[in-house]
């Protein structure tokens, strides 16, 4: 049994282990972190050949290199009853398969408080595929265990041609901290992510280059010692300097993510932050319960948090904010600044254009939200356009989209398209900028009562952008056409802009060529056009009057390239960037 990761003196303190319950037991590592909120206790189970060899097979058998096979359609193998001295309240199983990427089986979760009273047989959906995780295993989504004791699982092979099993492992979490108070938690409804300009903004000008600045948060860590102060349970906001929309979410530390899971023994960090500005936002449900109170979603968080960064090995959650049943947003991946080393000394809250793991593939670009619950169980709250979580879906998006400059949809609230470059170099044309994660993916996810919303939450999020001219650019040719071209092309393309609403004027443009280079085994990118220096860079943007409508530009080195573009606006002295970018994206090989 794996009981986890090891740990510097610096990032945690760990208490003695739990009592084992006889040969089959498993142990909880209770963990106390310095901030001083309730901490998650989690253990690392893995089943192999023995406990194979001790359960209940029906057309399945251990061969004599101690895989499970199945031979027959409609096979099954179900595990004898795992003990625990400590309730759990989340369960994450995962299982590898030989070969690694071979059709799995699926798998089924009971469980019981008592050992005598089980809960129904629970499907376990995929959330992760192989080549999505440095452990290399198939894993399901987090599974809610209401404080259980007793655990089986099942594996079934429809088909019988499944691939062989190797491993069954679980991350075993009890997550059973009290609930936020309610006067911690931010309101969605007060919200108004519109801008209170100080000055107006300088007209654009055909000269120097811009590289904007970002105001940091107010909650200050100054580094990853045992002692590092942390504020007290609460919200927090989001900035974007260029529109001045913000955002009142629950951040990292009001919901206490414990930071020293993002660094290895070593005290380097596990999942670098990389930066591609956001074109795509993509829905999600958790798969998790629906039956939590007011403030209690904060430990479901918090098990995902640990499920993300210690089971799939990332060292963060995938997510980039998730939103609970009451409207509360929980600030997800960590991003720009607050860790030793960084250029910024605070830490921003929703970290603009951070490249978290939501979408296979289609992380570099895009902002992912959980939905925290199942969308296709028994409770489920959201089924119209209407409610809390609605209103903070809504507002979230809309955020994402003020400061990304994405068009969400259509008048009609169909999807507004663009063909994305993922970061395997592949093309996934008619992406819609705003979709579920079915559209990015092969998933159900974000299931059905979601994805009947998105055409009003196009329309919603269109609705909710204000204090600028909700108009676009829109590209009138590209040069060269192709998607591809090899290095030494010069890439460009011309624009023309749409009509401003009522009451404002063009005043020019702002373009920048982004470039970039991600290695097929790495997760860090280089980045080659179109950002500051440093670690963390910013995007660079160049300046351009009313009358220029083109721009080129030659890379000097191979990657993905793309365009932006955005119109500036007037209305009287205040200046304002439009909405609604345009987008236009190269492979350079």
């Amino acid at each position: 049994m794996n009981m986890g990761r090891t740990f510097t003196r610096r990032a945690i303190l760990a208490l003695p282990a739990a009592v084992l319950a006889g040969s089959s037991g498993l142990t909880l590592t209770r963990v106390l972190r310095a901030d001083d909120l309730p901490p998650v206790d989690a253990a690392e189970m893995a089943d192999g050949a023995a406990v194979f060899g001790r359960g209940e097979h029906r057309g399945t058998r251990v061969a004599g290199d101690g895989l499970l096979v199945a031979d027959q359609a409609n096979a099954s193998f179900t595990s004898p009853v795992r003990e625990l001295r400590t309730r759990i309240t989340h369960i994450g199983v995962h299982w590898r398969m030989a070969p690694r990427d071979a059709p799995p089986p699926d798998a089924w979760l009971q469980y019981s408080v008592d050992g005598v009273t089980w809960s129904a047989w629970r499907q376990l959906p995929v959330e992760t595929p192989p080549d999505g995780s440095p452990v290399g295993d198939y894993f399901a989504h987090l599974a809610n265990t209401d404080g259980a004791r007793f655990l089986r699982y099942r594996l079934v092979f429809p088909t019988g041609r499944e691939g062989a099993v190797e491993r069954v492992s679980a991350t075993l979490i009890d997550a059973s901290g009290p609930p936020l108070s309610a006067a911690s938690l931010p309101l969605i409804e007060t919200m108004t992510p519109t801008r209170t300009p100080t000055t107006p903004a300088p007209a654009p000008s055909p000269s120097p280059s811009v590289t904007t600045t970002r105001l940091p948060e107010t909650v200050v860590i100054p580094g990853l010692t045992s002692d590092w102060p942390a504020p007290a349970l609460g919200g927090a906001s989001g900035y974007d300097v260029e529109s001045g929309a913000t955002l009142d979410v629950v951040s990292r530390p009001g919901w206490g993510a414990d930071e020293t899971l993002r660094f290895d023994a070593n005290g380097d960090e596990i999942w670098r932050e990389m930066f591609v500005p956001a074109r795509l936002i993509a829905i999600h449900h958790t798969a998790s319960r629906n039956s939590y109170g007011p403030g209690e979603s904060v430990n479901d968080v918090r098990a995902i948090y640990h499920y993300h960064a210690i089971g799939h090995g990332w060292g963060d959650i995938g997510y980039n904010a998730l939103i609970d049943k009451y409207g509360v947003i929980y600030e997800g991946r960590h991003g720009r600044g607050g860790d030793p080393g960084d250029p910024l000394p605070v830490r921003q809250v929703l970290s603009e254009g951070v490249s978290a793991g939501h979408a296979l593939r289609h992380n570099y670009g895009s902002a992912g939200v959980g939905l925290i619950g199942n969308s296709m169980a028994q409770g489920w709250d959201m089924f119209e356009a209407a409610g809390p979580r609605w209103n903070a879906l809504v507002a979230y998006c809309a955020f994402e989209c003020r400061r990304g400059f994405i068009r969400p949809g259509q008048p009609d609230g169909s999807p507004f398209v663009r063909d994305f470059l993922r970061s395997d170099n592949i093309w996934r044309p008619n992406a819609p900028t705003v979709g579920g994660h079915i559209h990015y993916q092969e998933t159900t996810c974000p299931g059905e009562p979601v994805i009947a919303l998105l055409p009003a939450l196009r329309r919603a999020i269109h609705e909710r952008i204000n204090g600028t001219s909700r108009t676009g650019v829109l590209l009138t040719s590209a040069s060269p056409a192709a998607l591809e071209v090899p290095l030494g092309t010069t890439i460009g393309a011309s624009w023309a802009h749409e009509v401003p609403e009522p009451g404002w004027q063009l005043a020019g443009f702002e373009y920048r060529f982004e470039g970039w280079f991600k290695p097929e085994a790495h997760d860090d990118i280089t980045y080659l056009a179109g950002y500051s220096a440093g670690s963390q860079p910013e995007a660079v943007w160049q300046s351009a009057p009313p009358s220029q409508r083109s721009a080129d530009f030659r890379p000097a080195a191979r990657g993905q390239y793309t365009l932006h573009v955005r119109a500036v606006v007037r209305q009287g002295d205040r200046f304002e960037r439009a909405a609604y970018e345009a987008v236009r994206s190269w492979l350079i090989v």
